[in-house]
């Protein structure tokens, strides 16, 4: 099978990888200087528990004709080569300020 083939029984015929999902956080305080003019300042959180589950699988089984793959089913991304690729990003914060005229 080569890469990107349909593995025998379909795609996730091995099981599922848990549901993931995070808790984001978007914070914004408006401050008045004229009347047309505001100053916005806030921040957003993203991943605020920290979650680091697992999100794809390594699906192909083997690598060519009779060369088995020995990281089937290990944590990988088929889009990038990286293996911390595979899990949730981590907690990421940002500040930001936007000016209104």
């Amino acid at each position: 099978m080569n890469a990107g083939e349909v593995p025998i029984g379909g795609r996730g015929s091995e099981g599922r990888t848990p549901t993931t999902g995070t808790v984001d956080f978007h914070g914004e305080y408006p401050i008045r200087l004229t009347e047309k003019m505001r100053l916005h300042v806030g921040v957003d959180l993203f991943n605020i528990g920290f979650a680091k589950r697992q999100q794809y699988v390594n699906q192909n089984i083997d690598l060519g004709f009779g060369t088995v793959n020995q990281d089937f089913l290990k944590p990988t991304n088929q889009v990038s080569v990286r293996a911390n690729d595979a899990f949730q990003s981590p907690f990421v914060a940002r500040l930001f300020a936007k000016f209104e005229f």
